[in-house]
């Protein structure tokens, strides 16, 4: 299905699911914030969007009337039949239809010359087309059930593009049927990757006002598990037709463990909600534990050498990934083209993009999906998103709060002379690794000029390069409970850099039926030739990563305490349950942090503040 996206938003105005306004309330799911066009397969055969509701959702507005339906017609002046239609199926005769002229393009209100008279039951609001190549689509306000008709022959279908249809009916009370009073409405919720035991666990949550009265007060419940909790949230001010985000706190968690956790709205100013139906939030899978292990993030860049607008956004990862020794970048060159640098593994991972929506730059965070967390700013059909200053910095923030679910040890032998390199990686699970768990292993390049780059006459660095897969394209499967571990070499061809090369290796869940069910669990990196090295042969190990946890430190799988000393070389008596080194009686100041790790001796520097 191809698409073509807007660069310039047109007409910002709100239009809520639901929102009241006044004396009337908006069934939609769109803002005017006009973006996609959906090509039609024909001008001549009709097309067009619909939108559904449940008889649980219109029972509130049982005995109300439909009076308007408002759309945005695309190439108005070509229109040659529209139609807007109102029914109990998709199916046709449709139950109301009405003819529409049109005199003029943007948002279209189309007055009903018989107010559409809502029973309670499932309704269908819609429209369809002829003379146009394209429907209007808008970002999303609400999500919601929609239909798109891009042909006769193909008929109606669930609409999956992530956007809303320009389209919505407004809904007025009838006679003897008000509209509601009290309706709240849980919209985004931000749940943390996880729960600490003991803590209390904060939830964002947009709320949104689809009565008519101001939401003042809220009586919240949380479900854990087999158990729930309640508060009531007083002092609001939620005007009707606006919404608000709230840091809800759910109580401490009790229990280690993997729990069911939701919210719900029980009441609205200490009344009932006139639809229920919309007061609890997706249930999602929560673990609690006392400690977790901090992971490194996996960023894979996708760009190549014909691609004009890579070098400003790789200018843009340098910035937001700066200094930051948690984050690994990974280069793929596709997405747009090929050129001298794509490796068929990363031809092979364009899968990772929507069918048929191929381009560059474009990035993934750990291959994961974060939709449900910001449905704003990343696609649900994909994790490949743009590399947008902004939208990093905000999921990069949450994708590092993450914890690592398995740890991956990366140890590198080099031997210089004879440009061959021995990788060894092993690890184990951390947290419950369900599903198909992989290891995947590459060898990157940084900093390989380039004259040729489009979009930078005066020359260009590529950034961290894959240049082999020593894994296969899908990575090989691994047990993680019982712990795996992997050997592999590396005859390292004469053009490249030794002293700019890397390993990288990575523990990912995979799903060949479900792009967004690929997640990375963990991962690490280490350099191949230290560029402060002067031996021929030398061993580098990944750096270690120590966990701040409350008032001391957790170590990393397989390591173990020697000592800790003072900064004027006083040995301290610490303990290190394990791997939590606990240092709350100690004051704050800097220490030397002496560990074994596989076998080998590492200090450290800690800075400990309280």
């Amino acid at each position: 299905m191809k698409r073509h996206h807007l660069s310039i938003f047109l007409l910002l105005l709100l239009s809520l699911t639901a929102s009241a306004q006044g004396d009337s309330i908006n069934l939609g799911n769109c803002t005017k914030n006009v973006v996609l066009y959906e090509p039609l397969d024909s001008k001549t055969a009709p097309g067009g969007s619909a939108l559904f509701y449940s008889a649980e959702a219109m029972q509130k507005y049982a005995g109300c009337q439909i009076t308007n339906i408002v759309l945005f017609p695309s190439n108005w002046r070509s229109v040659t039949s529209l139609q807007v239609f109102i029914s109990r199926s998709l199916s046709e005769p449709f139950d109301y239809t009405q003819e529409v002229q049109l005199d003029h393009g943007n948002w279209v209100n189309v007055p009903l010359n018989t107010p559409y008279h809502i029973d309670g039951g499932d309704i269908y609001i819609g429209f369809l087309i002829k003379g146009t190549s394209n429907l209007v689509y808008t970002k999303p306000k609400e999500k919601g059930t929609e239909y798109i008709c891009l042909s006769p022959s193909k008929g109606w279908q669930p609409n999956n593009n992530g956007y809303s249809a320009a389209l919505y009916a407004v809904v007025r009370a009838g006679k003897d049927a008000p509209l509601p009073t009290h309706n709240a409405r849980i919209k985004d919720v931000k749940f943390p990757p996880c729960a600490r035991l003991g803590q209390s666990l904060p939830v964002q949550a947009t709320i949104g006002n689809m009565g008519l009265s101001t939401i003042e007060s809220l009586t919240v419940k949380y479900n854990v598990g087999d158990r729930s909790y309640q508060e009531e949230i007083k002092g609001l001010d939620i005007p009707a037709a606006a919404e608000q985000t709230l840091t809800l706190t759910c109580p401490a968690w009790e229990e280690e463990g993997e729990h069911a956790f939701s919210i719900t709205i029980t009441s609205v100013n200490g009344s009932g909600d006139a639809d229920m139906s919309d007061n609890t939030s997706p249930q999602v899978q929560m673990i609690c534990r006392e400690h977790f292990t901090q992971r490194r993030l996996l960023l894979e860049a996708f760009s190549t050498e014909r691609c004009t607008e890579c070098p400003q956004a790789h200018e843009v990862l340098h910035e937001v990934c700066a200094d930051n020794d948690r984050i690994i970048e990974l280069g793929h060159h596709a997405g747009f083209y090929d050129d001298a640098y794509t490796l068929p593994e990363s031809q092979a991972y364009e899968w990772f993009y929507k069918p048929s929506v191929l381009y560059a730059p474009a990035v993934m965070l750990d291959r994961s999906n974060f939709h449900n967390t910001y449905p704003t700013l990343c696609d649900a059909e994909t994790p490949v998103g743009q590399p947008e200053a902004d939208r990093l910095t905000t999921l990069l923030d949450y994708a590092l709060s993450v914890p690592a679910y398995a740890s991956v040890e990366l140890e590198a032998i080099t031997d210089e002379a004879q440009r061959t390199a021995t990788l060894t990686v092993s690890g184990a699970a951390l947290l419950p690794c369900n599903g198909d768990t992989r290891l995947f292993v590459f060898v990157s390049e940084d900093s390989i000029h380039s004259t040729s780059q489009a979009g930078a006459a005066a020359g260009f660095y590529h950034r961290h390069v894959a240049r082999r897969s020593l894994t296969p394209t899908w990575g090989t499967p691994i047990a993680t409970t019982e712990g795996y571990r992997a050997e592999y070499t590396l005859q390292i061809p004469e053009t490249w850099n030794m002293n700019r090369l890397r390993a990288v290796a990575f523990v990912a869940n995979y799903n060949a039926d479900n792009r967004n069910e690929c997640r990375v669990l963990n991962t690490a990196a280490t350099p191949l030739c230290p560029q402060q090295s002067t031996g021929i042969t030398h061993t580098q190990q990944a750096p270690i990563v120590l966990t701040r946890i409350g008032r001391g430190y957790m170590l990393p799988q397989g390591a173990h305490l020697q000592a800790l000393h003072s900064v004027n070389g006083q040995a301290l008596r610490v303990t290190a349950d394990g791997g939590y080194i606990h240092m709350g009686h100690l004051a704050p100041g800097t220490y030397l942090l002496t560990i074994s790790h596989h076998g080998q001796r590492q200090n450290c520097k800690l800075i400990y503040q309280p």
